[in-house]
C-alpha cells in the first residue's frame, strides 16, 4: 500500500476504485486491437479514435450503445464490411482491451478488506461492457465488492457530483470517511469537492508499484 493511501486508512470506513486504469490496465491506443480493426476496414486511425471519443461519453452515461456508435462509424466512413459486423466485431475488441485486471491492485482491494473496510468500484462504463465483459472478467473482484455504481446502469457519470451522492448512500458511509481512487484528476477533484478524501492512482507508476 502506497503512503499516500495508507495516510488515510485511521479516518476512512470504506474505499471506491475506479475501473480503467485502477483496477484493470487502460488500453494503450497505439495498441488497441479496436483500432487495428478500424485500420484493416479503410478507417484512418486517428479519425477512427476521435470518433469513438465523441461517443464515449454518451456511452457511458447510457445515451448510446458502443455496437450503436460503431454503426454511426461505419455509415461515416462507408465502409465495405457490413455495419453489422463492423459493430459487433468492433464492439467485442473495443471491450477486450479492457478487462488486464491489475494484480497489484487485487492485492490492495484484499488489504482494504483486511483492515476491515468496505470495498466498492465507481466506474464510467458502458452497458455492454459492464454486462458482457465485467461481470465476467471481474467475477473475481465483484465478490469482494460491497457496493459497485456503474454509469450506465445509473444514467450518471463522473465528474457529476450526483454520482458520488449515489455512491455514498450506496455503500452506505459517509463522504467524509470514503476514499476514492481514480486515475484522472478531474474525477479525484471532483470527489474532494463532494467531501471524499481521493487520491490519483495509477497503474504502472512508481507509487502504484512501490
Amino acid at each position: 500500500m502506497t503512503d499516500n493511501i495508507a495516510s488515510h486508512m485511521d479516518s476512512i470506513d470504506g474505499v471506491y476504485l475506479d475501473y480503467g486504469g485502477v483496477v484493470a490496465h487502460s488500453v494503450k491506443f497505439r495498441d488497441w486491437a479496436v483500432l487495428d480493426y478500424c485500420e484493416r476496414c479503410g478507417i484512418d486511425r486517428g479519425a477512427a479514435l476521435a470518433e469513438i471519443q465523441a461517443d464515449r461519453a454518451a456511452g457511458d452515461i447510457g445515451d448510446i450503445g458502443l455496437a450503436d456508435s460503431y454503426r454511426r462509424i461505419a455509415a461515416k466512413f462507408g465502409i465495405a464490411v457490413p455495419a453489422e459486423e463492423f459493430a459487433r466485431r468492433a464492439t467485442a475488441l473495443d471491450c477486450e482491451g479492457w478487462v488486464n485486471i491489475a494484480p497489484e491492485t487485487l492485492s490492495l482491494i484484499s488489504e482494504f478488506k483486511a483492515a476491515g473496510k468496505k470495498v466498492g468500484v465507481l466506474s464510467n462504463q458502458s452497458r455492454e461492457f459492464f454486462e458482457g465483459y465485467f461481470c465476467v472478467a471481474g467475477a473475481g473482484i465483484r465478490a469482494m465488492l460491497d457496493a459497485e455504481v456503474i454509469s450506465a446502469v445509473e444514467h450518471l457519470r463522473k465528474p457529476d457530483p450526483a454520482i458520488y451522492a449515489l455512491a455514498s448512500r450506496r455503500i452506505g458511509i459517509a463522504p467524509g470517511r470514503l476514499l476514492f481512487l481514480d486515475d484522472l484528476e478531474p474525477n479525484v477533484e471532483a470527489a474532494r469537492s463532494c467531501g471524499w478524501r481521493a487520491e490519483r492512482y495509477v497503474l504502472d507508476s512508481d507509487a502504484a508499484l512501490r
